[in-house]
């Protein structure tokens, strides 16, 4: 599948993901790539709120409330995650696939990366199609 927004895939991948439950908690921050390599460090630069809600998960601990203007039914008002699966999930258009990768991974790939390709980040991650 081709993607023109990231919107499309989530809720392809929230199908996906459906199909293929966890079997733990997993948290995850979805990104598309239209053309070309992932710009993983303009990702973190942007948004290191992601990041740090990533580690969070895994880590220390993350809370979040759910908003009371959401449209239907909330499940529940908010959340608290620890010690969960943490990953940055990227679509790459082009091979028509995503890559999950553990978001220690992926910060320190910010470190040494402007952007990385897919075929770098598919030895390092799990790769999967829809």
């Amino acid at each position: 599948m081709i993607f023109k927004y990231e919107k499309q895939f989530q809720m392809e991948f929230k199908k996906w993901l459906a199909k293929n439950p966890p079997e733990t908690t997993e948290v995850h921050e979805l990104k598309l790539v239209k053309t070309g390599n992932f710009p993983i460090h303009q990702w973190i630069t942007k948004n290191p709120h992601q990041a740090r809600g990533l580690m969070g998960s895994k880590k220390n601990g993350c809370y979040h409330k759910l908003s009371d203007m959401s449209r239907g039914l909330k499940p529940f008002d908010s959340f608290f995650i620890k010690g969960a699966k943490a990953y940055l999930v990227v679509y790459f258009n082009k091979q028509e696939q995503f890559v999950f990768i553990d978001i220690d991974v992926a910060i320190s790939l910010t470190k040494t990366h402007k952007t990385i390709s897919f075929e770098a980040l598919e030895k390092i991650g799990k790769t999967y199609s829809l």
